[in-house]
């Protein structure tokens, strides 16, 4: 196969290392900047190109698209009038209803892939499998949080220029999406939301940089959900409760603790037994999975109208901060 990768920041680099480990085919590269390019040809030793169309005129079978989250729908939808099939970062198109487009095609046949990478981690997979089987309990609350410093995201460039401190470019709304998509997975579908979202710190951005929410599931269950650019250290901290047990993930600690009430022990569910995990494995994972996907041996486990179902929520969150009312999902636009 031939892969067009679209944008060359740190994910469309991570994705070309991701193909390459796959043995996936020949690869073109291309980004509007010309020392990402040069740097793409440097580091990874791919054919590169100065402009989209001259990308397409290469006639890649598949489209990888890894701009900022703004720009996704327009690369999206000239691979599907053109009939490569492609794969998009989670996307930020300003309203939920632009994403209708990619759902009325995906309905007819298999066009394209929203990635979902927090679901092929360990740990995410452990919860998930812990919540499916019961092997807890009924799980009724949840409390999560992850967080990171603007600054140290990408520490290499100035965080100025990073899309995420953008509002116009999606100004890290895809990070919260990032979040929801593997919550929904694991717990259901969300069923309300309440939220505070705030720009508090002394960042120069233009964007907010704290998600405060809470979620109530269609199970019953409720939870809170921090999402934010301010963390002096990068984390991911999780907190699952039943009546039986209580569950833990730490991102640092590589690995799942669970605390069995009834038998009064632990058990812990390490990250990649003793040799530990490498997080680019889950990225890995996720494009071969994709790949599997195109060639019909497996069915893709997101969608674009799932991709939408999260962008409403974003959205839903952000109106409850603004009007101070919980917003009932399904009604985006009414508040309870």
């Amino acid at each position: 196969m031939k892969f067009l990768v679209v944008g060359l920041g740190s994910m469309g680099k991570r994705r070309i290392r991701n193909l390459q480990v796959l043995q996936a085919g020949e690869i073109v590269a291309y980004d509007v900047r010309e020392d990402r390019r040069a740097e793409a040809r440097q580091l990874h030793g791919v054919e590169v190109v100065t402009s989209f169309d001259a990308g397409m005129g290469g006639n890649p079978d598949i489209v990888i698209i890894s701009t900022p989250p703004h720009q996704h729908l327009e690369y999206a939808a000239a691979a599907l009038a053109a009939g490569k099939r492609f794969f998009t970062e989670f996307t930020w198109p300003g309203t939920p209803d632009r994403l209708d487009v990619l759902i009325d095609a995906e309905q007819q046949r298999f066009v394209g892939a929203p990635s979902c990478t927090m679901r092929f981690h360990p740990s995410v997979q452990v919860l998930k499998e812990l919540v499916r089987s019961g092997r807890i309990g009924k799980v009724l609350c949840l409390t999560y949080h992850s967080g990171i410093a603007l600054p140290q995201w990408h520490p290499w460039e100035d965080y100025h220029s990073f899309y995420v401190a953008s509002k116009e470019k999606g100004g890290g709304r895809e990070q919260v999406m990032f979040e929801l998509d593997w919550i929904r997975w694991v717990f259901g579908e969300i069923r309300s939301v309440s939220g505070y979202v705030r720009k508090l710190s002394t960042f120069e951005i233009d964007t907010y940089d704290v998600y405060q929410c809470g979620l109530e599931f269609e199970s019953g269950a409720i939870g809170s959900m921090v999402v934010d650019l301010i963390q002096a250290d990068i984390n991911r901290t999780a907190k699952l409760m039943s009546e039986e047990a209580v569950a833990l993930w730490d991102w640092k600690s590589r690995g799942v603790r669970v605390y069995l009430g009834r038998e009064r022990r632990w058990e812990e569910f390490p990250e990649g037994g003793f040799r530990g995990y490498n997080v680019e494995q889950m990225y890995v994972d996720e494009m071969h999975h994709f790949l599997r996907a195109v060639q019909g041996e497996e069915v893709y486990m997101h969608s674009y109208r799932e991709e939408k179902r999260l962008v409403e929520v974003v959205s839903a969150i952000e109106q409850s901060s603004a009007t101070g009312a919980k917003v009932v999902l399904g009604q985006v636009g009414v508040v309870a």
